[in-house]
């Protein structure tokens, strides 16, 4: 059953992959992936990475996606937050107050993000071995690198091809 679920998970990134190489109406050779397949490819990294047993497979997915979601929500509110930072002249304008007002929002925010990825470590440590979800957070970071990788070859392509 796990060779079965290996085919699928191939078959799975084979597809988000071929799709995101396709050619667009002005000739370039990549288009921007849409944020759903962004995460359907982050998906089908983080299980490779973990090579889950079928088990863990089933449990892990519905659990993974409710810990993207709530992730996301509170990015979307930190990036309200990163929208209100400052710049650093406008820091130096700035009262002690509000200063330390800007601190203390900043780490609020971070806190929040420490105690959502805090819960979901207790609930993936649940389903599958500590090992793996060490293995999970790593793979998100790499997959990260990943995609930042590729999107600065991307305009580095961009800008050599203009005169």
């Amino acid at each position: 059953m796990k060779t079965i679920s290996k085919i699928i998970l191939c078959l799975f990134l084979f597809t988000g992959l071929t799709s995101y190489s396709q050619v667009d109406k002005k000739g370039d050779t990549k288009q921007k992936p849409t944020f759903e397949k962004l995460e359907e490819m982050r998906v089908g990294f983080v299980l490779k990475k973990l090579d889950l047993t079928d088990d863990e497979q089933s449990k892990f997915g519905p659990l993974y996606k409710k810990y993207r979601k709530e992730y996301l929500e509170l990015m979307a509110g930190s990036g309200e937050f990163a929208h209100k930072r400052p710049k650093e002249e406008d820091i130096k304008k700035m009262s002690d107050q509000e200063a330390k007002a800007f601190i203390e929002d900043h780490l609020a925010q971070k806190r929040k993000m420490l105690n959502l990825k805090e819960k979901y470590f207790k609930e993936f440590g649940k389903i599958m071995t500590y090992k793996k979800v060490a293995l999970l957070f790593q793979a998100e970071i790499d997959f990260q690198r990943k995609l930042f990788r590729s999107t600065r070859k991307g305009r580095e392509k961009k800008e050599k091809r203009k005169p």
